[in-house]
């Protein structure tokens, strides 16, 4: 919740760690060759397209550009040519389908030029792309601007193994949505910012439809998901786990605000780094299905590092996920390290056991996690880590969580959803806490962090750091949000600082638990504070001297006893431990 500060202390997410082994060879090696080859001199032809253009002209220089997409449709493209659109301009109501390959060494450019802001492609459809890559390779994408469609970017191989290089960076992907289908069968919830695909028979695991894909540098806003790697275009969910899609991936400095199902979908791939991605306001979708800010599965030899997750929710038909992040079955090899996710409706994290696919060797550390379960739907996933029985077979998944914090967890830090939860995941040196989170501080102008006021309470406001209530006749209350889930088992010393400019000389705490619907006096106590007084004090109350100060508070509720007139300043409300 945005109203709750965190000290997670030592974490810093700019914490720079140097790659080591495969991780090392892999981007110093394989992907070095198309790193810089946008700026190399190219080889081929360079293409340029305007709105002031004309497709009567050759296109081959920014005097005689070509005017529309249809037109760049008819080129096939050769190794080393580039497609570049004007700045400023934007291109509505066409699909670019890229016709030709480059190579690594050579690549296809699809970029900018000109100055001012990117070029704009819209093509303004619920079943297409911006760009379609239809089993294309050696491809460059970069300094555009993807909007108002199905996808941004979509790539897909059609039985076609052995494609090598993509590369889409310094890209802004906005508003890629469609009605929503929620069923997983038909998994239509594909309206994403680029999403790369491949149909495939059985066979080996050298059945690899892509190698060296680099995803950088990318911003997206309101999309279903940013990234979706999958398997095939069709109905399965789960794959053949010796069957890999991408191989010799980075995915690094994404953003997503508003994924509206998961924030990124990484799957099937093998050899990632996946590095400083940010969700923010993800899975606000309506769909019973589940979701995550985060998903990872089927993936082999994988480095996460600087993950930053910020707030996934749950929707009333949703009653399962809604975590953070999500290992989602078929995982192998994976070191996850100095990364916070926070203010999940569900839990932090799933290790999902799915369909006799567990995971294996997993290392969590230097990580943080805090404030989950915040609406967990009645499924009992308030937790730092859920390990997740998918078909009510024993999980094996291994891992180890080491040096994290994990605070404010509803329940232990690993909880069985089934009773075969799996004895093989260890915790070392891991903290639970609880004493830093409660802490309501009004530091923004403007921001009451969503209090409620209540009956005679004139006006509220936050400035200068306060919250400002104003009183009249009658009865005057002000209330947090509601649903902070407050662990009173932990949490037992009100701290209050306020200055009482009003005629109140006392203030009634009250407050609900998760299973209550109304207040009563049960579940209130009452404390004196000063009337009338011209500075900030602190009041410090035992919360435990009340008998039903248990379980989870969902809302505080203070009353001002006696106020007619004047009003409050308050300037934090925190809640610490009984030994604090």
């Amino acid at each position: 919740m945005s109203n709750k500060k965190i000290a997670i202390g030592c974490f810093a997410l700019a914490i720079v760690f140097g790659l080591v082994g495969l991780f090392t060879a892999l981007f110093a090696g394989n992907l070095s060759g198309g790193a810089n080859s946008s700026a190399q001199e190219r080889t081929g032809k360079t293409y340029y397209i305007s709105n002031d253009g004309s497709d009567a002209n050759d296109g081959l220089s920014e005097e005689k550009p070509f005017q529309t997409i249809s037109k760049l449709n008819t080129l096939t493209l050769q190794e080393g040519d580039a497609v570049l659109f004007k700045r400023g301009d934007a291109f509505y109501n066409e699909t670019f389908a890229v016709q030709g390959n480059g190579t690594q060494e050579n690549p296809i450019l699809i970029g900018a030029y000109g100055s001012g802001a990117a070029p704009v492609i819209a093509a303004r459809t619920t079943d297409q792309p911006c760009i379609y890559l239809d089993g294309n390779e050696g491809i460059e994408i970069m300094d555009l601007e993807l909007a108002e469609s199905y996808q941004g970017i979509s790539v897909e191989y059609n039985l076609d193994f052995g494609n090598n290089y993509l590369r889409f960076e310094n890209l802004y992907i906005r508003d890629m949505l469609r009605s929503y289908n929620s069923s997983p069968a038909e998994y239509n919830h594909t309206s994403c910012g680029i999403t790369v695909r491949a149909n495939r028979e059985k066979g080996s695991a050298q059945q690899v439809a892509l190698e060296n894909l680099i995803v950088r540098n990318i911003n997206f806003y309101n999309c279903e998901v940013g990234f979706w790697g999958c398997w095939k275009v069709g109905k399965e969910f789960v794959p053949d786990y010796d069957v890999a899609i991408i191989r010799n991936v980075l995915l690094e400095n994404l953003y997503i605000e508003r994924g509206n199902m998961w924030g990124f979908s990484f799957t099937f791939m093998e050899n990632v780094v996946a590095r400083n991605i940010v969700t923010r306001n993800t899975g606000l979708s309506p769909n019973n299905f589940g979701s995550c800010a985060l998903l990872f599965g089927f993936d082999k030899n994988v480095l996460i590092e600087r993950v930053d997750i910020d707030g996934h929710y749950r929707n009333s038909a949703q009653k399962v996920d809604a975590c953070g992040l999500d290992f989602e079955g078929g995982m192998e090899n994976v070191t996850m390290r100095n990364s916070v996710i926070r203010n999940t409706d569900g839990c932090g994290m799933f290790i999902t056991y799915n369909t006799e696919q567990s995971s294996y060797d997993i290392e969590v550390e230097n990580c943080t996690f805090a404030n989950f379960g915040l609406n967990d739907g009645g499924s009992n996933q308030g937790c730092g880590v859920l390990v997740f029985d998918n078909d009510g077979h024993p999980n094996y998944s291994t891992g180890v969580f080491r040096n994290c914090k994990f605070i404010n967890a509803r329940t232990q830090m690993t909880v069985p959803f089934y009773k075969n939860t799996s004895p093989y995941i260890s915790f070392e040196n891991c903290e639970m806490i609880y004493d830093t989170n409660w802490t309501y501080e009004f530091s923004g102008e403007g921001n009451t962090m969503s209090f409620e006021q209540y009956s005679s309470v004139a006006d509220m406001s936050a400035t200068d750091g306060k919250l400002n209530a104003t009183f009249g006749e009658g009865t005057n209350y002000i209330a947090t949000p509601d649903a902070i889930k407050l662990d009173a088992r932990e949490g037992k010393i009100l701290k209050l600082r306020l200055k009482n400019e009003s005629s109140a000389t006392k203030i009634k705490l009250s407050f609900i638990k998760d299973s209550d619907i109304n207040y009563d006096d049960d579940k209130s106590l009452t404390f004196d504070i000063t009337a009338g007084d011209s500075d900030f004090k602190e009041y410090v109350v035992d919360l435990s001297e009340c008998s039903e100060w248990k379980s989870f508070v969902r809302q505080l509720r203070f009353e001002f006893v006696g106020a007619t007139s004047g009003g409050v300043q308050i300037e934090s409300i925190v809640v610490l431990p009984e030994e604090v």
